[in-house]
């Protein structure tokens, strides 16, 4: 059921309007565009003035004519604007995020490195301190100990380039809506 909505003003007075519940806060968040948007949408187009192709014959000149040239309308250029500033703030925060990403698995796998490193020291320290510096056991140990590590570190890489897939396809899906939201607007359909 729509709500009675009353607008301010002294030619408005007494003026009443009817509006969908919860439009204020689907448009509130944009702006006032978005309702003028609404209402040049809610009325019909305007038809447009007969016109010919210039081909030369006795018709009279002019244009192609056909449909609303949205192109020149000041509201849906706003719309395009804000489609334009999202895509780019999108863009702006998946770089960000990748180099979140790439800058935490660089730290990580210099930890991995030196953790690694220490943990074969300890090893032949160990193997050193019994007497049994040359034995089989500590060049098992050791190979089992870098074995260790290179896991680690593949685990750390394939994370990290799964985030960073993730983060690609979110962005992907992103400009794909954008750009049917786009699409959609040049036909006069706003979303």
């Amino acid at each position: 059921m729509p709500r009675r909505l009353r607008l301010s003003g002294s030619r408005n007075r007494g003026a009443a309007r009817y509006a969908p519940r919860g439009l204020g806060k689907a448009v509130g968040g944009i702006g006032s565009g978005l309702a003028t948007m609404a209402a040049r949408l809610a009325q019909p187009a305007p038809a447009p003035a007969p016109t010919y192709s210039g081909g030369g014959g006795s018709g009279g000149g002019g244009g192609t004519g056909g449909a609303y040239d949205y192109s020149t309308d000041a509201t849906y250029q706003a719309y395009v604007r804000a489609l334009d500033l999202d895509e780019a703030q999108r863009r702006a925060e998946t770089t960000q995020r990748r180099a979140y990403i790439n800058a935490d698995r660089d730290r990580m796998l210099g930890e991995t490195a030196l953790a690694g490193t220490q943990q074969r020291e300890d090893i032949g320290g160990a193997f050193e301190d019994r007497g049994l510096y040359l034995s089989g056991g500590r060049l098992r140990d050791q190979a089992r100990s870098s074995a260790n590590q290179l896991m680690r570190e593949g685990r750390l890489r394939s994370d990290a380039a799964q985030g960073l897939s993730s983060l690609d396809a979110e962005l992907a899906r992103a400009i794909a809506r954008i750009q049917l939201q786009r699409q959609a607007a040049q036909y006069g359909v706003f979303q």
